[in-house]
C-alpha cells in the first residue's frame, strides 16, 4: 500500500488514510512512500475514518525486496501481512503504555504468546547448559551431585520437574525459561547487572500455539529423553527414539511445554519452558536401523528377528542410493526363498522417507527461524523508567522471586540509585 509520508512516522502513531479497504478491518499491510522506505501498518476503521497505526521500525524498501523471505514477501511484490504471519518484526517500546499497545495489536483474540526477556538484545536464545559449549559429562555430573545433596526440593522422580527446579535455582540445565505474562518478560529484560543497563534489552514474543501439556504422551517422551541424558539408565529405544520420531515428523528439534507448578517461583513467573534436542551420528544411525526394523515388522510379522537384524545391519546415514540399492538387493534375495514376501515398492518409499534421518545439533535459537515471533526492543536508557513502572503495578524482584533472595535483591535495586 502506498502513502506519501515524508518524515519517518513515529512508532504507534496514527496516520489517517483515504483508501479502499482490501478486507474487513483490522489487518496488516506494508506501507511505502516513494518506493524508498516502508513500515508495517495496522489498518483500523473508526466510523468513516480509516487509520493506519505504525507498528514497526522504518525499513529501506530495497532491503525488504532483496530479502523477501525475511519479510514475508514473494516474487518481490509487497504482500499483506496477516496477524498469523509475524516474523522478523522488531518494535521498540519505551514504557509500559507502549507495551500494552503492542499486546493489544498482537493478540486481540488469543492468548497463545509466550515471552522471554533478555538483558541484551544481541544474545541468542540459549540454555544455560549449552551457553558456553556442551559437556555431556558435566550434565550427568550435575545430576549426580543434585542426587547426592538429597535436598527435598530436588527429590522428584519426574525428570522434567527436577530440571525445572534446578533451572529456577540457577543450576545449568538444557531448559529455557518463558513466561505467559508480557510484563514478566519485560522485567527480565530490564532487571539485570549494571553492565547490562548499558545494553538494549529484548523481549521475544513467540506465537506458541503448540504447548505440550503435562498429561500428554509427548510430555512423557521428554521425561524419558532427560532421564537418558542425565543418567543413561534406560534403553536408547525408550529414552531417545520417541522424541526423535516427533522431531523428524515436525522438522524442528525443540518443544514448548507446561509443567506442574511445583515451586512458588514458577507460579509467580507464570512459567513455561522450551527444550531443544540433539542426536549424534551414532544415535542417528541407531534410530535409522530402528525405523527400518519397525517398518519390516509392521508390514511382515513373519520375518524372523534374526533375519531382520541381518537385513538392517548395513544401513547407515547418509542414506545414499547405493545403500538403498544394497538393502533392496538383500530383501530381494530374502524374498526368493521366503514363504511370505516383503513388498519392494513399499520398502523403497519407506527408505526414501528415512533419508531425512540424520544427526542434528542442539540449536535453541532456531525458535527464531521456525516460530512466528516479534522482538520487542527496550532501549537501555528506558530500562530504569520501566523498572519503576513495573514496581508500581507489583512486579519486582520480591514478587518474581518470592523468597529471601528475591526480597534482598529488590531492596538492593530500590536503593542502588
Amino acid at each position: 500500500m502506498k502513502n506519501n509520508f515524508s518524515e519517518d512516522p513515529i512508532l504507534f502513531s496514527h496516520i489517517l488514510m483515504d483508501i479502499e479497504l482490501l478486507e474487513d478491518t483490522p489487518f496488516y499491510v506494508l506501507v511505502t512512500n516513494d518506493d524508498r522506505k516502508c513500515f508495517l501498518g495496522y489498518i483500523e476503521q473508526f466510523g468513516e475514518h480509516k487509520s493506519c497505526r505504525v507498528v514497526s521500525q522504518i525499513f529501506e524498501l530495497q532491503d525488504v525486496l532483496n530479502n523477501a523471505e525475511d519479510y514475508l514477501m514473494e516474487e518481490k511484490e509487497i504482500k499483506e501481512i496477516n496477524v498469523g504471519d509475524f516474523k522478523n518484526i522488531e518494535l521498540n517500546i519505551r514504557n509500559l503504555k507502549e507495551a500494552l499497545e503492542v499486546l493489544s495489536i498482537m493478540a486481540p483474540e488469543k492468548n497463545d504468546f509466550l515471552f522471554r526477556g533478555q538483558a541484551n538484545k544481541d544474545w541468542k536464545i540459549e540454555s544455560s547448559l549449552f551457553r558456553k559449549g556442551y559437556d555431556e559429562e558435566k550434565e550427568s555430573l550435575l545430576f549426580s551431585e543434585i542426587r547426592h545433596i538429597n535436598h527435598e526440593q530436588f527429590n522428584s522422580k519426574d525428570f522434567i520437574q527436577l530440571s525445572c527446579d534446578m533451572q529456577h535455582y540457577g543450576i545449568p540445565t538444557r531448559l529455557v525459561d518463558w513466561t505467559g505474562n508480557l510484563f514478566n518478560g519485560i522485567y527480565f529484560a530490564c532487571v539485570s547487572g549494571e553492565d547490562e543497563f548499558s545494553q538494549d534489552g529484548v523481549v521475544f514474543a513467540t506465537d506458541s500455539s503448540e504447548i505440550i501439556d503435562v498429561d500428554s504422551d509427548v510430555y512423557s517422551d521428554i521425561k524419558a529423553f532427560l532421564e537418558y541424558r542425565y543418567a543413561n539408565k534406560i534403553d536408547v529405544v525408550e529414552g531417545l527414539f520417541p522424541i526423535f520420531s516427533q522431531i523428524y515428523e515436525l522438522d524442528k528439534n525443540y518443544i514448548f511445554f507446561k509443567t506442574r507448578l511445583s515451586n512458588e517461583r514458577i507460579k509467580r513467573q507464570n512459567g513455561y519452558f522450551s527444550i531443544c534436542f540433539e542426536a549424534n551420528e551414532s544415535e542417528a544411525n541407531e534410530f535409522l536401523r530402528y525405523k527400518l526394523k519397525e517398518y519390516l515388522k509392521r508390514n511382515n510379522n513373519t520375518v524372523p528377528d534374526q533375519t531382520i537384524d541381518r537385513l538392517t545391519s548395513d544401513i547407515k546415514i547418509p542414506l545414499e542410493d547405493s545403500i538403498i540399492e544394497h538393502i533392496i538387493k538383500l530383501i530381494e534375495n530374502y524374498n526368493s526363498i521366503a514363504p511370505e514376501q516383503i513388498n519392494i515398492d513399499g520398502l523403497k518409499e519407506a527408505l526414501i522417507r528415512f533419508r531425512k534421518i540424520k544427526p542434528f545439533n542442539h540449536v535453541m535459537n532456531e525458535i527464531q527461524e521456525h516460530d512466528q515471533h516479534i522482538k520487542l526492543i527496550i532501549p537501555s536508557d528506558c530500562k530504569r523508567v520501566i523498572i519503576t513502572e513495573l514496581d508500581k503495578i507489583g512486579i519486582n524482584s520480591s514478587t518474581v522471586y518470592p523468597d529471601l533472595d528475591g526480597m534482598t535483591k529488590y531492596i538492593r535495586e530500590k536503593y542502588s540509585n
